[in-house]
């Protein structure tokens, strides 16, 4: 009972904070706060890490093409310049951290000494009434009785007895100081000219879009059901930059509506049961096309589309998309018309070219 109590007694100290290090040791640091900044000249390194977003729109799918570019701004500052001498920042690891100056070096060899009074006590298998007891307990107890007691004084000052301190010694203003300087920066950019490739997930390339200068292309939708026409698998758009490639896979059936359009089941499994037969109207109610799809074969159609052909190009390669009709079903189907749209054409795909004719509407 009474090792076991001279033990917990030394762990206190020993884990307690060192006088040595908060007596002695210093360190300045410097805090900058720039007042004003101007940038001079800048250099950049080509672009790598290229993202890209792919996003429908209520005609087509809008492309983002980025890249990430690193460089050097070189700057004139005007900083507010603040000193500050604190104790060193130092962790209580007795013996076990290696010391950064002389009096680290006497403050280790301190707390050593009570590391091994504590080890030799505890591993003492003697008489506990035996002298050398009482002076392996005050070899261990005095150096951190010592540093508790020299510690006062600074922790009244604001040390912090558990872990290293953040005590301020001396803290001062410095004159405003103004430098040029070379800075690291970084910033994102429109892979202006990026080539986007678009291929089925596994497959061989199906198109090629070339972004502009800000970065942005296009693909119609009607362009999405030819890609996609008889397949199953997500379109995958890839662009490449700086010897690296990024790639977003898109669903079909999950896009081809626009933003707020209704998801279809778009897959095209071969070998299904029986032919369908396909019948389609169309009629113009304001500003909106109405379509109407019947199945009336025998078998599912698969990959249903309705493509807008007009001479307005802001109409031209609209889409509704049905996805699948069972055997009997009857689909309606809606198309915003842009203004200035009076007529033109229908046409019609399905994934195995099993397709109604393209059908006329308007004046």
């Amino acid at each position: 009972m009474f090792r076991l109590l001279a033990v917990l007694l030394l762990a206190a100290p020993l884990c307690g904070c060192r006088v040595f290090a908060h007596s002695f040791e210093r360190e300045t640091l410097e805090h900058r706060t720039v007042i004003e900044s101007e940038m001079l000249s800048e250099s950049w390194n080509p672009p790598t890490g290229p993202a890209l977003t792919v996003e429908p729109g209520l005609d087509g799918l809008r492309i983002v093409a980025t890249a990430h570019q690193t460089g050097t701004q070189h700057v004139r500052v005007r900083e507010r310049v603040h000193i500050e001498d604190r104790c060193a920042r130092r962790a209580v690891a007795g013996i076990f951290e290696a010391p950064d100056s002389f009096w680290g070096v006497c403050d280790d060899v301190w707390v050593a000494f009570s590391f091994l009074g504590a080890f030799l006590f505890t591993h003492y298998e003697g008489d506990i009434n035996d002298p050398v007891v009482l002076a392996f307990i005050a070899l261990g107890v005095v150096p951190m009785a010592i540093d508790a007691i020299t510690f006062i004084p600074w922790w009244i000052a604001g040390h912090d007895w558990n872990g290293p301190c953040d005590y301020v010694a001396e803290s001062r203003e410095e004159p405003e100081l103004t430098e040029e300087r070379d800075e690291p920066a970084e910033r994102d950019v429109p892979l202006a000219g990026g080539e986007v490739a678009v291929h089925l997930a596994g497959g061989a390339p199906v198109a090629r879009i070339s972004c502009g200068a800000d970065g942005l292309g296009a693909a119609r939708f009607r362009d999405v059901v030819a890609w996609s026409k008889g397949s199953s698998a997500d379109l995958v758009f890839e662009v490449s930059a700086g010897g690296k490639d990024t790639s977003v896979a898109v669903p079909p059936g999950a896009v081809l509506n626009g933003p707020s359009g209704t998801p279809v089941d778009w897959r095209a499994p071969r070998g299904s049961v029986g032919a369908p037969e396909l019948a389609a109207t169309a009629r113009v109610e304001g500003a909106t096309l109405v379509i109407v799809v019947e199945n009336r074969g025998k078998g599912d159609a698969w990959q249903v589309a309705a493509i807008l052909a007009s001479d307005n190009p802001a109409a031209d390669g609209r889409v509704a998309a049905l996805g699948r009709l069972h055997p009997g079903e009857r689909v309606e189907a809606h198309i915003n018309l842009p203004a200035g749209t009076t007529r033109g054409a229908l046409d019609f795909s399905e994934a195995f070219g099993r397709s109604p004719a393209a059908i006329p509407f308007g004046e």
